[in-house]
């Protein structure tokens, strides 16, 4: 079974394996120079392509700190969450196992949670078709309220 969560490590085992490939891999080096030369041309590009990404992404809206929640409001929006199922196809999200398919194990999905519908829709997520995040299924789910203590 893959780790329940990959951390850290494994972000840095991943940029240096793309790294590897990127640089170590396609090139012949005459000396260690002509290594770090290469290195920059690729380190350089990798932060302008994050900096574009970070630029077209949309700004965070900030919560008055002074925010309470409100169980008498009607929920609306969605959250959404990247979660790897185990090896049963199953996968854990707001605090609840949900099955999913059993051909789909220790992969990527993508729940959106509704919370407006009060549901959790579930797609596969592939890397070689980002774009097309194939439907799963769903559940019904309620957004737990807090009873006010009087």
């Amino acid at each position: 079974m893959p780790p329940h969560e990959f951390g850290f490590q494994a972000a840095i085992e991943s940029y240096n394996g793309r790294w590897e490939r990127a640089v170590w891999n396609r090139f012949h080096f005459k000396n260690i120079n002509e290594i770090q030369t290469q290195s920059d041309h690729y380190v350089y590009a990798v932060k302008e392509k994050i900096e574009t990404t970070i630029k077209l992404a949309e700004t965070r809206k900030i919560i008055d700190k002074n925010w309470k929640f409100s169980n008498k409001i009607p929920q609306k929006g969605t959250i959404i969450f990247i979660r790897r199922t185990d090896n049963k196809g199953r996968v854990k999200v707001m605090g609840h196992l949900w099955q999913l398919d059993e051909n789909w194990t220790t992969r990527l999905i993508r729940a959106t949670v509704d919370l407006k519908n009060h549901m959790i829709l579930f797609h596969k997520l592939r890397r070689k078709d980002p774009f097309n995040h194939a439907y799963i299924g769903y559940a019904e789910y309620l957004l737990p309220t807090r009873k006010s203590s009087k």
